[in-house]
C-alpha cells in the first residue's frame, strides 16, 4: 500500500511551478491531520528541503512528544483550534475532555513567544454552544495567560446542515434559533469586542 505521505508528495510535485510562482506553501489540514504524524513528518521535511512554507491546522488532541519529533522541526506556522474551555462541555459537544488540548496550546504558545514557530489561536463560532460570553470569556482570559496578541474567530457557516444527509444523517440537529442562518454583523461584533476589550487583536472575514 503507497504511504499517504507519497501521495500528498506526488500531487504537491504536479503543482511545483505554480507554488514556486506564487510564493505559495503547503497547508495540512483534516479532519484531524496530526493523526497521521508520520505522513505529516515525511512530507514537511521534504517540503523544507524546498524552503517551502508549511502549516498545519490542529484541534489540538496529540501526543505532543511524537508531534515534537516528527512535525514540528519541520512546521512553520500552525493553525490551534479552540472550540470550549469547560471541560465537561467539551467532552459533551467534541466527545473528548479538553485538558490535553490545553497542554499542548501551552507548549506550542510558549514556542511562538521565542519566536520558534508562528501559532494562530482560532475560535470556531456554533451559536449557543462555543459563542456564549461566559465560553468567549474563559477563552480570552486563557489567551491573555499564554501572552496571546493576535488571534482569528471563524463566523458560523450553516452550510453544514444540508450537508448531513450525505453521511448518513437526516436529522438536522437544530440546537437553537438562528442555528440556520450565517452569523448577523452585531453578534460578531459581539464576540470580537470579548477578546479586544482585553487587548487581544481579532482577525475575522466576514
Amino acid at each position: 500500500m503507497t504511504s499517504t505521505w507519497i501521495i500528498w508528495w506526488r500531487r504537491w510535485l504536479e503543482d511545483e511551478a505554480f507554488f514556486e510562482a506564487s510564493g505559495g506553501g503547503v497547508t495540512v489540514s483534516g479532519g484531524e491531520a496530526l493523526m497521521q504524524m508520520d505522513s505529516v513528518g515525511e512530507l514537511f521535511s521534504r517540503l523544507k528541503q524546498r524552503n517551502v512554507h508549511t502549516l498545519i491546522q490542529t484541534a489540538g488532541l496529540f501526543n505532543y512528544k511524537v508531534f515534537e519529533n516528527l512535525v514540528l522541526p519541520y512546521t512553520d506556522t500552525i493553525y490551534f483550534d479552540l472550540k470550549l474551555m469547560d471541560s465537561d462541555a467539551h467532552k459533551q459537544y467534541c466527545g473528548v475532555p479538553n485538558h490535553s488540548i490545553h497542554e499542548n496550546f501551552r507548549k506550542v504558545q510558549a514556542l511562538a513567544r521565542d519566536s520558534v514557530i508562528e501559532v494562530l489561536p482560532r475560535v470556531p463560532l456554533v451559536p449557543f454552544i462555543t459563542d456564549t460570553d461566559e465560553n468567549l470569556s474563559a477563552i480570552a482570559d486563557f489567551m491573555l495567560e499564554n501572552g496571546v496578541k493576535n488571534m482569528q474567530i471563524l463566523p458560523y457557516n450553516p452550510i453544514w446542515l444540508d450537508k448531513l444527509p450525505r453521511f448518513g444523517s437526516v436529522q438536522r440537529l437544530d440546537f437553537g434559533e438562528g442555528t440556520g442562518k450565517f452569523m448577523p454583523d452585531a453578534e460578531l461584533d459581539r464576540c470580537t469586542e470579548i477578546f479586544e476589550s482585553r487587548g487581544i487583536h481579532v482577525h475575522c472575514h466576514r
